[in-house]
């Protein structure tokens, strides 16, 4: 029951939020258009509306081929992997619509990593409730769920790790060459979901190493490097259109190089980790004790990891904790040698995260068990129905309410993000958009051309009108008309003017004034009077 609630939150509200800004920038680029399209906007005429607009830049036009969108994605995004925007290009030829064949891929990929990450349980652990004790964790995990509602590749990249994960070890227990044939092809796959996915096969490596060593016998180190080798040879030509790109690659992803804070890293993974069980919220926790709670979860994780080898599961511990630090060891040596904080991206951490799942599936399986058992002389010392045994039943009730509840934690924080999953994807700039244009009639929405934001062509207003400003002339003749928008940094005007004094100054003089309701992406233009009006509503509803 647990797992198909799961399911029918990732299927049923897939496509009720909008998109926002990365989604925005899948579906634009698998539409065959690029950064220079975005200038022919001012084709459309004066005043465009919403629905006109997505049309035009997130859907594929009937006049391009599958075959021309695919160059044309690979060569402005190219460090995006290219299979997943093919499977959204073809998605795209069943739904009309920009947000439905977004999710869909996504959703489907979301559902296909269930069973996977049970075969996974199943060939990790070898025991009867802990693969369904997994499937019920990752089927009610926050994170999992917004990874479904998100068009980005993320879905499709942890489906893989446990599919080429499992497929490893069931070829290193039972070493007959269909299974390596099936990790080699789950190996290809999840090479051409992520380019960080060479990490994985790093920690793929480092498991048939120690076995090897520890078997004295490298006969499957050459079937394992046969499998990379062709994992990565049919790479080589996502590689090369990213070299051929690299100057564009370089500029898409300069973001990384900002430097980020420790606490700020601590901060990001606490959160991420935690997510898998629940989303800490201070509306849901109240006084910060979500705060708390969620370093609660990766303090398991560490733990469970030393329970793995303290308990004589060396096989688990040698596959679960490579996957649990390589990324992040990947990460942070780019950050050490080229500065910057890809660290603190957990999006990159999906191996992590799926390394946590098992680690805590490892700990609710095993551990009241193990706690009853491991200070018993012989099973015989403890008559059934004695009073020495029902210290044992405790505990194991204990171990099983604790996972209840989690997973009944999980079930509701799910049902929250399924119906308002863009306040837990940290997106201020467009949240703070969303509410300050909702309940607004006809807004009308001013941005500079030439150029299309994320923000406009994201907004979930249809109906909204939006007016390319050719002058500051433009700008000043609409000021008078009400619920006016300007959209766009304050930056993206200085073409129209030298100076933002300007621009500013004639505002002001006309009697009107800018004020910030978007983060600094999204300015309403207000006479004096209604800004008043609107500042003496606002303290009369405090």
């Amino acid at each position: 029951m647990i797992v198909a609630y799961g399911c029918w939150l990732r299927v049923a509200f897939a496509t009720h939020a909008p998109l926002w800004n990365d989604e925005v920038q899948t579906s634009f680029f698998v539409s065959g258009h690029s950064v220079a399209d975005a200038a022919t906007i001012s084709e459309l005429g004066p005043h465009i509306t919403g629905s006109l607009l997505q049309r035009r830049f997130l859907v594929p036009s009937p006049t391009r081929s599958i075959a021309d969108d695919v160059h044309s994605f690979v060569a402005n995004d190219p460090p995006a992997p290219p299979l997943y925007y093919l499977l959204v290009r073809l998605a795209a030829e069943l739904w009309p619509d920009p947000v439905t064949p977004a999710r869909a891929v996504s959703v489907l990929f979301s559902l296909l990593f269930l069973p996977s990450f049970f075969w996974l349980v199943r060939e990790l652990f070898h025991s009867k409730w802990a693969p369904w004790i997994g499937v019920c964790l990752a089927a009610v995990s926050p994170q999992r769920l917004l990874s479904a509602y998100e068009s980005r590749c993320y879905s499709m990249w942890a489906l893989a790790i446990c599919l080429a994960t499992a497929a490893l070890v069931h070829a290193i227990r039972s070493p007959h060459r269909r299974w390596w044939v099936l990790y080699a092809l789950t190996l290809t796959l999840m090479l051409h979901s992520h380019p960080l996915s060479l990490g994985v096969l790093a920690a793929h490596g480092v498991v048939m190493l120690v076995t090897a060593v520890k078997a004295r016998s490298f006969r499957l180190v050459l079937p394992f490097a046969a499998a990379a080798t062709v994992g990565v040879l049919l790479m080589t030509p996502w590689l090369w259109a990213v070299y051929q790109h690299r100057m564009y690659s370089a500029f898409s992803t300069h973001w990384l190089s900002k430097p980020v804070h420790l606490i700020q890293i601590f901060h990001c993974w606490a959160f991420e980790v935690g997510a898998h069980v629940f989303i800490t919220d201070s509306s849901w926790w109240a006084f910060g004790v979500g705060q708390l709670i969620s370093l609660l979860v990766p303090a398991l994780v560490f733990l469970t990891a030393a329970l793995l080898w303290r308990r004589g599961e060396r096989f688990a511990f040698l596959v679960i904790v490579p996957l649990l630090v390589a990324i992040p060891s990947l990460l942070g040596l780019q950050d050490l040698l080229l500065g910057g904080g890809r660290i603190a991206v957990a999006r990159y951490e999906q191996p992590t995260m799926v390394a946590s799942l098992l680690c805590l599936t490892w700990l609710f399986d095993r551990l009241p068990v193990w706690l009853t058992t491991r200070k018993q002389a012989t099973p015989s010392s403890v008559e059934p129905g004695s009073r020495s045994e029902w210290p044992r039943r405790l505990v194991v009730f204990a171990g099983h309410a604790a996972l209840f509840v989690l997973l009944g934690v999980g079930a509701l924080d799910c049902y929250r993000v399924a119906h308002n999953p863009a306040r837990f994807k940290h997106q201020p700039r467009f949240d703070a958009a969303v509410a300050a244009l909702e309940g607004v009639p006809q807004p009308l929405l001013v941005f500079p051309a030439p150029g299309v934001t994320p923000l406009l062509l994201s907004l979930p207003f249809p109906d909204a009108e939006f007016m390319v400003m050719t002058s500051i002339d433009d700008l000043q003749r609409t000021a008078a008309a009400p619920n006016v928008f300007v959209v766009g940094k304050l930056n993206a005007f200085e073409p129209f003017a030298k100076k933002l004094g300007p621009l500013l100054d004639s505002i002001t003089a006309a009697g009107y004034v800018l004020e910030p309701v978007g983060a600094g992406e999204l300015w309403r233009i207000q006479s004096h009077r209604e800004r008043k009006t609107n500042q003496r509503d606002l303290r009369a509803q405090d």
